[in-house]
């Protein structure tokens, strides 16, 4: 699941910073989020897609841009 905006996430949950750094799961999934709503939002007037990658071998990457 990828929130909209990770910033309210945050705010629900009442996270610090020091929260943040405490918990580097937490903050790694909400930056993954942050990333990945801006990728889309930069992309989407070049008419890009993103989309989720993964491999026979497991090799995988969060999103990858494709440009029409």
């Amino acid at each position: 699941m990828q929130l909209t905006d990770p910033v309210i996430a945050c705010s629900v949950l009442a996270l610090s910073a020091k929260d943040l750094l405490e918990d580097l799961a937490t903050m790694d999934r909400l930056f993954t989020t942050l990333c990945i709503r801006d990728l889309g939002r930069y992309s989407q007037p070049l008419g890009a897609t993103l989309r989720s990658y993964r491999d026979k071998s497991d090799g995988k990457a969060d999103r990858t841009c494709q440009q029409a």
